[in-house]
Protein backbone atom coordinates (compact mmCIF):
# COMPACT_ATOMS: atom_id res chain seq x y z
CA UNK A 1 0.00 0.00 0.00
CA UNK A 2 2.52 2.59 1.23
CA UNK A 3 5.36 0.93 -0.83
CA UNK A 4 7.30 3.55 -3.67
CA UNK A 5 5.08 1.54 -6.18
CA UNK A 6 1.65 0.91 -4.12
CA UNK A 7 -1.54 2.29 -5.03
CA UNK A 8 -1.01 5.09 -1.69
CA UNK A 9 1.38 7.14 -3.11
CA UNK A 10 0.28 7.06 -6.56
CA UNK A 11 -3.48 8.68 -5.43
CA UNK A 12 -1.81 10.97 -2.63
CA UNK A 13 0.56 12.55 -5.69
CA UNK A 14 -2.21 12.24 -7.66
CA UNK A 15 -4.15 14.34 -5.46
CA UNK A 16 -1.90 16.29 -4.67
CA UNK A 17 -0.56 17.15 -8.35
CA UNK A 18 -4.19 17.69 -9.55
CA UNK A 19 -4.69 19.89 -6.54
CA UNK A 20 -1.68 22.41 -7.25
CA UNK A 21 -2.44 22.63 -10.81
CA UNK A 22 -5.80 23.95 -9.91
CA UNK A 23 -4.30 26.39 -7.44
CA UNK A 24 -1.82 27.43 -9.26
CA UNK A 25 -3.88 28.70 -12.18
CA UNK A 26 -7.02 30.30 -10.23
CA UNK A 27 -4.31 32.02 -8.95
CA UNK A 28 -2.65 33.20 -12.01
CA UNK A 29 -5.63 33.95 -13.39
CA UNK A 30 -7.08 36.19 -10.58
CA UNK A 31 -3.96 37.81 -8.96
CA UNK A 32 -1.59 37.20 -11.88
CA UNK A 33 1.64 36.01 -9.41
CA UNK A 34 3.15 32.88 -10.35
CA UNK A 35 3.63 29.85 -8.31
CA UNK A 36 7.27 30.65 -6.56
CA UNK A 37 5.29 34.08 -5.56
CA UNK A 38 2.05 32.18 -4.56
CA UNK A 39 4.44 30.16 -2.14
CA UNK A 40 6.42 32.90 -0.91
CA UNK A 41 3.38 35.00 -0.08
CA UNK A 42 1.10 31.97 1.38
CA UNK A 43 3.71 29.51 2.52
CA UNK A 44 1.42 28.01 5.84
CA UNK A 45 -1.84 28.27 4.04
CA UNK A 46 0.35 26.32 1.23
CA UNK A 47 1.75 23.76 3.67
CA UNK A 48 -1.57 23.20 5.36
CA UNK A 49 -3.42 22.72 2.35
CA UNK A 50 -1.41 19.51 1.16
CA UNK A 51 -1.37 18.37 4.89
CA UNK A 52 -4.97 18.03 4.67
CA UNK A 53 -5.16 16.49 1.81
CA UNK A 54 -2.71 14.14 2.34
CA UNK A 55 -4.23 13.21 5.82
CA UNK A 56 -7.38 13.14 4.33
CA UNK A 57 -6.03 10.61 1.41
CA UNK A 58 -4.78 8.49 3.97
CA UNK A 59 -8.12 8.17 6.17
CA UNK A 60 -9.47 5.19 3.96
CA UNK A 61 -6.70 3.24 3.84
CA UNK A 62 -6.33 3.42 7.91
CA UNK A 63 -9.95 2.20 7.66
CA UNK A 64 -9.25 -0.27 5.34
CA UNK A 65 -11.39 0.89 3.12
CA UNK A 66 -10.72 0.07 -0.74
CA UNK A 67 -9.64 2.63 -3.44
CA UNK A 68 -11.66 0.39 -5.90
CA UNK A 69 -14.83 2.02 -5.05
CA UNK A 70 -16.46 3.92 -8.01
CA UNK A 71 -18.15 6.54 -7.79
CA UNK A 72 -20.68 8.29 -11.07
CA UNK A 73 -18.21 8.47 -14.13
CA UNK A 74 -14.95 8.30 -11.79
CA UNK A 75 -13.18 5.29 -11.16
CA UNK A 76 -9.56 5.16 -9.54
CA UNK A 77 -7.89 4.20 -12.60
CA UNK A 78 -9.59 7.66 -14.11
CA UNK A 79 -8.57 9.60 -11.33
CA UNK A 80 -4.34 7.41 -11.22
CA UNK A 81 -4.67 8.85 -15.27
CA UNK A 82 -5.75 12.36 -14.54
CA UNK A 83 -3.42 12.93 -11.99
CA UNK A 84 -0.15 11.53 -14.22
CA UNK A 85 -1.63 14.71 -16.46
CA UNK A 86 -1.53 16.53 -13.94
CA UNK A 87 1.56 15.48 -12.40
CA UNK A 88 2.71 16.65 -16.13
CA UNK A 89 1.16 20.00 -16.58
CA UNK A 90 2.48 20.74 -12.46
CA UNK A 91 5.75 20.46 -13.91
CA UNK A 92 5.54 22.12 -17.14
CA UNK A 93 3.58 24.81 -15.56
CA UNK A 94 6.77 25.09 -12.58
CA UNK A 95 9.48 24.93 -15.31
CA UNK A 96 7.45 27.36 -17.77
CA UNK A 97 7.26 29.87 -15.16
CA UNK A 98 10.97 29.34 -13.65
CA UNK A 99 12.16 29.69 -17.05
CA UNK A 100 10.71 32.96 -18.45
CA UNK A 101 10.33 34.20 -14.97
CA UNK A 102 6.68 35.17 -15.60
CA UNK A 103 3.26 33.77 -14.78
CA UNK A 104 1.77 31.36 -17.40
CA UNK A 105 -1.59 31.73 -17.26
CA UNK A 106 -2.81 35.76 -18.21
CA UNK A 107 -4.43 38.19 -15.46
CA UNK A 108 -7.96 37.67 -16.45
CA UNK A 109 -9.12 39.70 -13.34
Amino acid sequence: MQAFDGLGPEIINSRLSMLGFAIAAFWELTQGIDVFQQINKYPLITIATFVTFTVASWIPFLQGQSYNVKSGPFTPALEVTLGRIAMVGFVGLILNEAYFARPFFPHLF
